[in-house]
């Protein structure tokens, strides 16, 4: 038995009811320092058989974290505390005697002995201590190691606000909380609040922390991070779950699709030379982390929404300039087997075709809109909503966003930073890229770069070396998931834009103070629908086209087809426009002093905010930039949104939308066909109608 495991330096035992403290140990022999200065040597096998023996008090023994402390000290401290603990081990172990200079023989000498004996070197060395000094620096030794003679000021914990009575600490994290979703002020409004809410709660009586002393509370404390810095930093923080995060593991394509909107920090370029900002919309697939959908918009509505939908289910055509390199035949993509289910990929793109299944969305008005619930329904897609204020629920397309600012948006010109700190000088001035232009770009860097980039999230389960890329993963998965084709056609598309419930009376149907109407309702004025509670016809309509809406009627053996009904103020002035520019023109009205109900007066004003009449006759600057913007957005989203979706919409049609001979030909987009990359038909032109008085008076009423 070693001197080591009985007992150490420092240690208080009792021997035949004598308590004695362990001098040293060396060689296997142990020296007591007993009452009256007196000394006993004896063997540790001695010890431990002696009559009696008990450890009374065990120095106790330095933690290794105080060593990773020691460590971070700066370099004078730390030589410093290891000058003082050479010496301070000569007095507590000893060495052995050669007849001069002081003697440290643990056999021959005490510890008083040593103890005076090195305060009389370190004299002679020109370091003047202390005995006293010296027997404080033993016992921190002793008690801490090494970092118990580094200076005390560098490694004690801090313990701000250790005097603060609790209840006002439980208050300060109450006050911490509430300033999460408020701007960020400073420390001396901070200081304030909690002066209010203490002396509500605690009295008049209850002592507030100094400005300082609040300060250093406020850095130690979890609800105090980011108080005094970024506000959409502290939002976040402050929005995370206090619990371990959860974690969902798809093992199929679209067993879990994620969707969010953010706005995108670049600069667009309307037309007539209009800059302004848009909205990025993306659908991810959790399982393989393919960016199923983009839309750029000017603001995200439900129906663009639908299109998303009809986007993410359909193959993604080659455009005319792509390089061969992004077809589906040139990827990994199982190509031929994709073919022979579904020949529309025989010229697509190479961007996987992913069913959902299951949709995590927010709280978005365009996302628990009624058309959006309609459209998962036609796709049999279940709707998640994510628990309010927590991104966590839905962390993959939060990250994905961030990632195509930066690793695609910020190299496009006209970037705006993610903030008005991190924005260049004159960064709108350098926009050059159109709505249209944007959504081409995207939709090709998704297919080029981000499809094909290894992500972090999709490692191989087996082997953590092996990294995939979305479409490797959408490749591996295949196998067990299956494809299956999904055309979609125009009636399906209606079924994808918002819905109301309106009633067919002699004049139509009243739609926001505009009425629309068709000759095919004519057998379903003043009746009810059957189908619903009230009565009422289900409409739907497009918010970039107010120019017509779809009104679902019986079509015999339990069947529903959609007429379409056009506005009644259409046949004078034939140009389409969308909500933005009605409400607009709704509010130059009330500004006049008309009734905000007469569609008339709306209806002439929202046509002169789309031929740019109304620009000059607007009664201020700020009147008249409103007026521009509205025509602006309204123009690019209805050219790009209605492309689009057309576009979408007859990707293997199969049921047509019925359009009357009477009603003027409805507005499709010219570059069709430039779009899908293939020659457009001769269309048949079809010539306006001829004015008939007497024909047209028959129908007044």
């Amino acid at each position: 038995m070693s001197a080591a495991d009985v007992v150490r330096m420092g240690d208080v035992v009792r021997v035949q009811n004598v308590e004695y403290r362990v001098d040293s140990v060396r060689n296997g022999q142990v020296v007591l320092a007993g009452p009256h200065r007196a000394v006993r040597e004896m063997s540790a096998a001695e010890l431990a058989a002696a009559n009696g023996f008990t450890v009374v008090d065990r120095r106790p023994v330095a933690p290794l974290r105080d060593l990773e402390v020691f460590d971070g000290l700066p370099e004078g401290q730390r030589d410093e505390a290891m000058f003082w603990e050479r010496h301070v081990k000569d007095v507590m172990e000893g060495r052995a005697w050669d007849g001069e200079g002081p003697n440290y023989d643990p056999v021959l000498t005490s510890m008083r002995q040593r103890e005076e004996a090195k305060v009389g070197e370190l004299a002679e060395a020109g370091r003047v201590v202390s005995r006293s000094r010296l027997v404080r620096l033993r016992q921190r030794y002793q008690a801490r190691g090494i970092l118990g003679l580094a200076d005390g000021r560098s490694v004690r914990e801090s313990s701000a606000g250790s005097r603060v009575d609790p209840r006002v600490r439980e208050v300060l994290a109450r006050v911490l909380s509430d300033a999460s979703l408020e701007s960020t002020g400073t420390m001396d409004r901070l200081h304030h609040d909690l002066t209010v809410a203490v002396r509500e709660e605690l009295g008049a009586d209850a002592v507030v922390p100094s400005v300082a002393t609040l300060r250093r509370m406020v850095l130690q404390m979890r609800e105090g991070r980011h108080v005094l810095g970024s506000a959409r930093t502290r939002r976040t923080l402050a929005q995370q779950p206090q619990r371990e995060f959860g974690r969902v593991a798809p093992v199929m394509p679209g067993e879990l699709v994620q969707i969010d909107s953010t706005p995108l920090d670049v600069a667009v370029v309307f037309d007539q030379d209009v800059v302004g900002r848009v909205e990025l919309t993306a659908m991810v697939d959790v399982a393989t982390r393919t960016i199923m959908a983009v839309a750029v918009r000017p603001s995200t509505k439900a129906a663009d929404l639908g299109a998303l939908l009809a986007h993410a289910v359909t193959p993604e055509p080659m455009r005319p300039g792509w390089p061969e390199a992004l077809r589906l035949s040139a990827s990994v993509l199982p190509y031929r087997e994709l073919v022979d289910v579904d020949e529309r990929l025989a010229s697509a793109a190479a961007r996987p075709i992913i069913r959902p299944q299951t949709i995590v969305m927010d709280h978005g008005k365009q996302y628990t809109s009624r058309a959006f619930e309609h459209a998962c329904r036609h796709f049999g897609i279940n709707v998640q909503p994510a628990h309010p204020d927590t991104p966590t629920d839905k962390p993959h397309v939060e990250r994905t966003l961030q990632s195509v600012s930066t690793l695609f948006v910020q190299y496009l010109p006209g970037y705006l930073g993610r903030s008005v700190e991190r924005r260049g000088r004159k960064a709108e001035q350098q926009a050059v890229l159109s709505l249209p232009e944007l959504q081409d770009v995207l939709e090709q860097w998704v297919v080029a770069a981000w499809q094909n980039r290894p992500h972090e999230g999709l490692r191989d389960p087996l082997n953590d070396g092996v990294v995939l890329s979305p479409n490797e993963m959408y490749a591996a998965m295949l196998d067990f998931a299956g494809y299956v084709p999904l055309p979609v056609s125009g009636e399906a598309f209606i079924e994808m834009l918002p819905s109301m419930r309106r009633k067919i009376g002699a004049e139509g149907i009243r739609l926001d103070h505009r009425v629309y109407d068709s000759p095919e309702l004519n057998e379903f004025r003043h009746t009810s629908d059957r189908r619903h509670a009230r009565g009422l016809w289900e409409v739907r309509y497009d918010p970039y086209d107010l120019t017509r809406v779809f009104v679902r009627v019986p079509d015999g053996d339990g069947q529903s087809r959609f007429v379409t009904a056009m506005w009644r103020h259409l046949n004078g002035q034939p140009a389409p426009f969308g909500g933005d520019v009605w409400r607009a023109a709704q509010q130059v009205v009330l500004e006049r002093g008309d009734r905000a109900d007469d569609a008339a007066a709306i209806d002439a004003v929202a046509h002169e905010i789309v031929s740019g009449q109304r620009e000059t006759s607007a009664p201020t600057k700020a009147a008249r930039a409103k007026a521009r913007r509205a025509r602006v957005k309204n123009e690019a989203a209805l050219s790009d949104a209605r492309r689009e979706t057309t576009q979408r919409a007859t990707a293997g049609t199969t049921t047509p939308v019925t359009v009357t001979e009477a009603d003027p030909p409805p507005v499709t987009p010219t570059d069709v066909s430039v779009r899908s990359g293939v020659e457009a038909a001769p269309s048949n032109v079809v010539p306006l109608r001829v004015y008939d008085a007497k024909k047209e008076s028959e129908s007044w009423w």
